[in-house]
């Protein structure tokens, strides 16, 4: 956002501009929060873990529950966006369009820190400074080049584009250095569901707030349904219950 207001052609409503992106930019705040309190969480159980010989293993299950968590928050913010863009002004809605944007940017930096593990624990740190450099290079590039034609969109999709190639970098430098086996399948399904659910809710639209919670709020559950099925979440539950009482 430091160099939006400087990139936009408009400079009279440069200001404005900024500040639309911004008031939508800070929706992403719930996404945020969890990836902030995930990664405090997290690097102190990647390096307890490292010498266990079911860390992989454990890598990859922690893989895919953050998956399951960030798509649940993404879909939910998506889907009741109705109800979340009253925590910024009407003057700002016009920018609404940059949320799933920047949901999705988040997102990818989450799997990021995940995927960092295999820098962190064998001491290859410097791989993780190249991954920050390259990410920033894709970020200024996207902005340089796209925000005095797409305006603030271009700006949100640097941020995606940021954490998607640090992503794709990240994972294959690991597999060279620390394989580990993430269920990429059930990631897949998992993400291709949050993305028809999203397209849904586009495609449907109705004029009707009520019925239109009432239809996203059956997708939002269709989704956690799936999601408690698959992963025999309840199974899981109460056998922790047992194994504690």
């Amino acid at each position: 956002m430091v160099l939006l207001k400087h990139l936009l052609p408009d400079a009279d409503t440069a200001l404005a501009q900024l500040g639309i992106y911004g008031a939508n930019y800070k929706i992403a705040v719930l996404m945020t929060l969890f990836i902030q309190m995930f990664r405090y969480a997290a690097e102190p159980f990647f390096f307890a873990r490292a010498r266990e010989k079911n860390a992989k293993t454990l890598y990859a299950e922690v893989m895919k529950y953050f998956m399951i968590t960030g798509l649940l928050i993404f879909t939910g913010i998506n889907l009741f966006i109705e109800l979340v863009k009253h925590f910024v002004g009407p003057d700002f809605w016009q920018g609404l369009g940059v949320v799933p944007i920047v949901l999705l940017g988040y997102l990818f930096y989450g799997i990021f820190v995940n995927l960092s593990v295999w820098y962190k624990i064998n001491d290859l740190t410097k791989f993780g400074a190249l991954l920050t450099l390259i990410g920033a290079i894709v970020t200024v590039s996207v902005n340089v080049i796209f925000v005095p034609v797409y305006g603030y969109y271009a700006s949100a999709w640097g941020h995606l584009l940021c954490y998607l190639v640090m992503v794709i970098f990240s994972y294959f430098l690991g597999k060279k250095y620390y394989p580990v086996d993430y269920p990429l399948i059930q990631m897949l399904i998992y993400s291709l569901l949050a993305a028809t659910l999203f397209i849904i809710d586009k495609m449907i639209q109705p004029q009707n707030l009520t019925i239109e919670l009432v239809v996203n709020s059956l997708l939002f559950c269709v989704f956690c349904s799936i999601i408690w099925i698959r992963e025999d979440i309840k199974e899981l539950f109460f056998m922790k219950k047992d194994e504690t009482g």
